[in-house]
């Protein structure tokens, strides 16, 4: 069974492979674009005069902002400019270091300790310090944001 496939493989001749096969369905699916877009679009008139605002208007629906015997002022076509670069430009391919916690917290301990150093390659992760009463001590927890694809759900240990 497998040479009478081969065989008529061979018959109908050679069939694209690979990147080449890629390259010969992207000719034909744009020839065939390309004949939709001449058959089904139709073609303008070339000679035909460009209107003018006094015709053009004519064939907008009533403006509600405007009485009927008042004809609103011509437009101009302003073109587009965009504004100039007025600010440096923002490097985001590299981060300052987090800050470390230096000092204590006033009126007791952290329960659970914080870890004593910060990885340098996690910024997905927020410490947050509660305070249950005065008297009492802090509260640690770490938060993971999980706003990037590539955010650890885990803490940081």
């Amino acid at each position: 069974m497998h040479a009478a496939n081969q065989r008529a493989r061979t018959r109908s001749g050679p069939r694209p492979r690979g990147r080449l096969r890629h390259l010969w369905i992207a000719a034909v699916g744009t020839a065939l674009a390309t004949a939709c877009a001449l058959v089904l679009v139709p073609l303008t008139d070339a000679s035909a005069a460009p209107s003018t605002n006094a015709e053009s208007a004519g064939s907008l629906p009533a403006c509600p902002f405007w009485d009927a015997s008042v004809t609103p002022p011509a437009r101009t076509v302003t073109p587009w400019v965009p504004p100039g670069q007025t600010a440096s430009a923002v490097n985001f391919t590299s981060r300052p270091a987090a800050p470390t916690l230096t000092g204590t917290l006033a009126n007791g301990e952290i329960t659970p300790t914080p870890p004593a150093s910060w990885p340098a390659g996690r910024f997905d992760i927020v410490y947050v310090f509660i305070r249950a009463t005065r008297s009492d001590g802090w509260t640690f927890s770490q938060i993971p944001q999980m706003l990037l694809a590539g955010d650890s759900s885990s803490p940081i240990s």
